[in-house]
């Protein structure tokens, strides 16, 4: 709710299509429906389709049913980033991309941050490393519990004609072995 709501304070346009996670055999079947009871638990809003809901929504998918999140949307996530770090600017925040972190020290009212553009000094510090975070933490020795694990994936643009082969996103179950695999179709 607090991103539409950014992105409707900052003009940035998105859409809100929703996203079916779609069982095309037996195993994925019964993965979902331990899926959407985990969903319930966590008050999280989802819809169960059968294969008969799931053909009337998504006439190119076939598959046994799906978990509908209708909360899920599309955005341009890198004009959010530029928008967020626009306002942060406004506020007297600096940014400094395209920029090392080789070491972090923290001191009780400011943190040294040590970069392949020199040293900087600060009394806060917002860390957005996404595939560095265990690494900053470790840099600010912090006790680290997870490891980050980089995944490639491969992207293809479908041709102009079929930019409405679907009318939502489309996620297979994940597989708790494989959790980063299978095709994602994205409109």
């Amino acid at each position: 709710a607090k991103t539409l709501a950014f992105c409707r304070d900052n003009g940035i346009k998105f859409e809100q299509c929703g996203k079916l996670l779609v069982a095309t055999n037996a195993q994925e079947h019964e993965r979902m429906l331990a899926l959407y009871q985990r969903c319930q638990q966590n008050q999280i809003e989802v819809e169960l389709l059968d294969a008969e809901q799931l053909k009337a929504r998504e006439p190119n998918i076939c598959g046994l049913g799906a978990i509908f999140v209708k909360s899920t949307g599309i955005v341009d996530y890198r004009e959010i980033c530029n928008k967020m770090a626009e306002r942060f600017r406004e506020l007297g925040g600096v940014t400094q991309l395209d920029t090392q972190v080789i070491g972090l020290e923290e001191h009780q009212d400011a943190i040294q941050v040590h970069t392949s553009q020199g040293r900087f000094n600060s009394r806060y510090l917002i860390c957005c490393s996404g595939l560095m975070a265990d690494r900053m933490t470790r840099m600010l020795g912090i006790a680290t519990d997870f490891q980050i694990v980089p995944f490639r994936g491969e992207y293809y643009r479908l041709p102009p004609d079929k930019n409405r082969i679907v009318n939502h996103l489309i996620y297979p179950i994940p597989d708790p072995e494989l959790p980063f695999l299978g095709v994602h179709l994205t409109r």
